[in-house]
């Protein structure tokens, strides 16, 4: 019976402190504290998550706006540069008096020295204007303008050389800003079209411009300066029948025709231009 006692005092004892255990505020306050903590960590990574989305967007949107920069500043220079630009061709057709002399005929009229003349075509010349020979632009122009001008002239038409087109690329760059590509298109009527892009494969798609010159040819009227040319020459004199040897000078003229050629910078746009080739 003693024993039986002890074991019934026992039990009740634990029962007792599994009741008190069960009553106790401790674990709620555990488990309450967990909670919090997970919900603060939550929020702490939706926090720090979303300022790490808007540093990303502020740096895009830098780089995006200097991008954007470069390419603009690009233009606005090829614009500015367009202005100074222009290249002088000239071509030229010697005459001389001595060519429509009749060599021959019953007095046996011969040029001795130096032969006869015929109709001369110096070769034609193409080069920068005086105040636009430095310019860089027009160091890379030139070959396409005079490509244009060679199947323009007039004096040979013989010597045209038949325009197939012509175009190049080159960068603009000033070691701080995003380099800049640029194409140059030329017609066969020395308009010009530019299209540049960021030279960075990410944003060469997003920030392209087009920029276009009308190509502006004048020709004044030809100048011509009186020449001489001096020969040797033989005849058969028939009033005192006997050959004859003497100097004889005949006039001539030397014609030249100059062609400026110039740019009228157009309008600066977005995007690609149609007439890019």
């Amino acid at each position: 019976q003693q024993n039986c006692s002890h074991t019934r005092k026992a039990s009740n004892i634990v029962m007792i402190r599994v009741k008190q255990k069960l009553n106790s505020s401790r674990g709620a306050s555990i488990l309450l504290a967990l909670v919090l903590f997970l919900l603060c960590a939550m929020v702490s990574a939706v926090v720090v998550g979303s300022a790490m989305t808007n540093m990303q967007k502020v740096k895009n949107r830098r780089e995006q706006q200097q991008v954007y920069y470069s390419v603009s500043s690009a233009a606005r220079l090829l614009h500015d540069a367009m202005e100074q630009v222009s290249f002088v061709g000239s071509e030229s057709v010697q005459t001389y008096g001595c060519t429509n002399v009749v060599v021959g005929g019953t007095d046996q009229f011969t040029f001795i020295d130096p032969a006869q003349h015929h109709a001369e075509y110096p070769a034609s010349t193409f080069q920068a204007a005086e105040t636009a020979q430095d310019l860089p632009l027009a160091k890379i122009l030139q070959t396409g303008a005079q490509k244009v001008y060679m199947s323009r002239i007039t004096y040979v038409s013989s010597n045209r050389v038949p325009f197939t087109g012509w175009s190049d690329t080159f960068i603009i760059e000033d070691g701080t800003n995003p380099a800049v590509s640029v194409k140059v298109v030329l017609d066969d009527k020395y308009n010009l079209t530019f299209t540049l892009a960021p030279q960075d494969e990410k944003w060469k798609d997003d920030y392209q411009m087009t920029f276009l010159c009308a190509g502006r040819e004048v020709t004044p009227d030809a100048s011509s300066v009186p020449t001489t040319c001096t020969h040797k020459v033989s005849y058969w004199d028939m009033e005192n029948n006997k050959k004859v040897e003497e100097e004889r000078t005949y006039d001539g003229t030397l014609t030249t025709k100059s062609t400026t050629i110039s740019w009228i910078p157009g309008r600066i746009l977005k995007g690609v231009s149609n007439n890019n080739g």
